[in-house]
């Protein structure tokens, strides 16, 4: 997986990839960092300003095993992300395994559906984390 593949051509990879394909695609180190970075970096500039306007939250999301903590902060109409918890308190805290992280931030797989049969979990502002589909283009 190369660090500039698009949106579309990534949603298309984990939509025809089995679960165990993509733990596999997880489990290695240098291939994890990359598929995140480019994650939160496509999530960040899809963005939607005038839905964001007047929001403000920090959702840490902490991926899979060994876990990996990002931070997004959504500021009056403006995403970014760090890899690493940052200095700010998180509003929502998001806590996933890789393959259901990969399958709701392309579509395939509804975060009530996961909070339902934890694999994911919600703490903090459930609100905010309810929101927040609608936020991203």
């Amino acid at each position: 997986m190369s660090p500039e593949i698009t949106e579309a051509e990534f949603v298309s990879y984990v939509s025809a990839a089995t679960d165990s394909e993509l733990a596999a695609l997880m489990a290695d180190p240098d291939q994890r960092r990359t598929i995140l970075d480019r994650i939160f970096e496509l999530w960040c500039a899809g963005i939607d300003t005038n839905k964001t306007r007047k929001v403000e939250a920090i959702i840490r999301w902490i991926i899979g095993t060994p876990p990996d903590t990002w931070d997004m902060h959504i500021c009056r109409g403006a995403c970014t992300a760090i890899h690493g918890p940052g200095g700010l308190r998180a509003d929502t805290t998001i806590t996933v395994d890789d393959v259901a992280f990969l399958r709701v931030i392309t579509r395939q797989a509804g975060g009530l559906q996961l909070l339902a049969t934890g694999r994911m979990i919600v703490k903090g502002s459930m609100s905010t984390a309810l929101r927040m589909d609608g936020w991203f283009r």
